[in-house]
């Protein structure tokens, strides 16, 4: 486990090797998986850059290689690095812009079983 959601952040994470899964739960205990992510991505970076919680539960499914940057050091990084700068923006407008499309295929969908087709098929 990397973080758990609602644990305060304490800097970003990058998967190099291996796989995680990025959970949410439900205020009658659901979990729900958001997604899996692949080497390359930071994981944490929206609460690391707001200062907020993590928003969601990390864990590895697989032996894995992953690296740690403090918050403050992150932030100073960011600060000195404009090409680091913009690849965090990028990332962070792939997350949103995913984001609107799942939000997007589940409210124009006429019934459930098309919310679930959709799902499935992404």
């Amino acid at each position: 486990m990397l973080f758990v959601e609602g644990q305060e952040s304490r800097g970003a994470f990058i998967l190099c090797r291996g796989t995680a899964k990025l959970s949410t739960s439900s205020s009658d205990g659901r979990t729900i998986i958001l997604r899996i992510a692949h080497p390359g991505e930071v994981l944490g970076l929206t609460s690391t850059i707001g200062n907020k919680p993590y928003e969601a539960t990390v864990e590895v499914l697989e032996p894995s290689q992953i690296n740690f940057l403090p918050k403050t050091e992150f932030l100073n990084f960011l600060a000195q690095h404009g090409e680091a700068s913009l690849q965090v923006g990028k990332q962070l407008s792939a997350n949103c812009a995913s984001a609107y499309e799942e939000i997007r295929c589940l409210r124009l969908s006429a019934s459930s079983s098309e919310k679930l087709a959709r799902m499935l098929l992404s």
